[in-house]
């Protein structure tokens, strides 16, 4: 572990740490006021009462509009949908070659440059060349500013990186949005870094009403470092940059969701962000365990954040780093070190999503629908990308209208060999077979 940057987070700005005796007691003031504040603010789907302080009338609206929609959608919706075959659904399934990843499937995205650059340019010279130009993407508040203006929204967004090899499970993540909360599409920006991948995401899902922004800075430095950089820098650059993107649009006044492509909603996911936000300035996603647990298996696969004074200036901070940070991991690796062991310190408000917010292989099981709480299903467990694939596509047949073809409960058996199974068992305490839980 490099401990050079341990202070980082308290010399880069001062408010990023609060260690002085009155700015405690300022911090403990303004938390209470907050509290109070919050008793008057109750949410309800049915009438918009936030304060604005917290995430701005838009994204109020928004998240009742969405959820009231969802509800009349699921109570109407009679059309039958089945999913294409090109997705696959068991064993044989076959993938692009591509990457496997754990947890942070976009921080295993050197792909996007290989396609670009081919991999003869990865020679690991030892030395750091190829790091994200600090502060925001350009273009990206121009580009989402437009889609507000035009439709009269809301300043909220979700982003998800993605290329051509990706979109195999961004695909099952627009599906799912689809059949759960139809209204959120509109509101889900997909970053490329090329007008080729647009042009096949566009012509992969003209059906569905998603945007598509070109990373045009992302693919100048991709050609200008790339030469004098190695695979494993490729792939610290682009997980670092969902930290920009996201530094980008909050700073800009959005609330905004970073999703990696292999992620499934089981459900409207707007007052999951809603109430993960309501006492959080920014939200990180979890491998497994429940509550103050969750905070020893921190991922970056889903980050939520509000448009606060301290979310502002906690995701300046985390892009800051990427140019001295030298630890394994890239943007999570700094989490894990110097963000997470400072959490009682810092004045920004940070939360991590649990097992009951965030699931995965290793944590989901089947339920009934009404027993269900995590709406957010990710790929973590499953580094076989091909079962990864596998196992997302069964829980996008849970969420589609019912008809016979549809599997109604996941085969966990039938990934097995491409996931993690022991943990699987572990966590859940199985003492049968992987599909019930004790």
């Amino acid at each position: 572990m490099n401990t050079e940057n341990a202070p980082l987070l308290a010399t880069t700005t001062t408010s990023a740490l609060e260690s002085s005796n009155n700015n405690t007691k300022r911090r403990d003031d303004d938390a209470e006021n907050e509290r109070q504040e919050k008793r008057r603010t109750v949410f309800r789907a049915s009438s918009s009462l936030l304060s604005l302080k917290h995430f701005g009338f838009g994204f109020v609206c928004t998240c009742a509009l969405l959820v009231l929609g969802s509800a009349a959608l699921s109570s109407s919706r009679a059309q039958k949908m089945t999913v294409s075959s090109s997705l696959g659904g068991h064993k044989g399934y076959s993938a692009p070659a591509i990457a496997n990843g754990g947890g942070n499937t976009v921080g295993n995205f050197k792909d996007v440059a290989a396609g670009l650059l081919g991999n003869d340019h990865y020679e690991s010279l030892g030395k750091k060349h190829l790091t994200n130009e600090e502060g925001e993407i350009k273009g990206l508040v121009k580009h989402v500013n437009k889609l507000v203006s035009a439709s009269g929204g809301s300043k909220f967004r979700i982003i998800t990186f993605c290329n051509h090899q990706y979109w195999f499970f961004a695909n099952l993540m627009m599906l799912s949005l689809k059949n759960v909360a139809p209204g959120v599409l509109p509101y889900w920006t997909i970053v490329v870094a090329d007008d080729q991948t647009k042009a096949y995401i566009q012509e992969q899902a003209k059906e569905y009403p998603i945007d598509i922004f070109v990373d045009k800075s992302l693919h100048d430095a991709l050609h200008k470092g790339s030469k004098n950089a190695d695979a494993d820098e490729l792939k610290s650059m682009l997980s670092w940059r969902r930290v920009h993107a996201l530094y980008t649009l909050v700073n800009a006044d959005y609330t905004a969701v970073f999703l990696e492509p292999d992620v499934v909603f089981t459900g409207n996911p707007m007052q999951t962000i809603h109430d993960q936000l309501l006492d959080h300035d920014v939200v990180v996603s979890s491998d497994y365990g429940f509550k103050s647990a969750a905070k020893k298996t921190v991922n970056t696969k889903m980050i939520m954040a509000k448009p606060s004074k301290e979310a502002k200036k906690l995701l300046n901070v985390w892009q800051k780093a990427e140019a001295s940070y030298r630890g394994e991991d890239a943007e999570r690796g700094f989490l894990e070190e110097h963000v997470i062991p400072k959490l009682s310190e810092l004045s920004a408000k940070i939360g991590v999503a649990d097992q009951s917010v965030v699931q995965n292989y290793i944590t989901h099981i089947n339920k009934k629908k009404d027993k269900n709480t995590a709406f957010f299903v990710t790929g973590t467990g499953c580094p076989d990308v091909n079962f990864k694939l596998n196992f997302l596509n069964q829980i996008s047949q849970l969420v589609m209208p019912i008809s016979s073809s549809v599997q109604m409960t996941v085969d966990y058996e039938s990934v097995a060999e491409g996931c993690d199974v022991e943990t699987r068992k572990k966590i859940l305490g199985l003492r049968h077979d992987a599909n019930s839980a004790a």
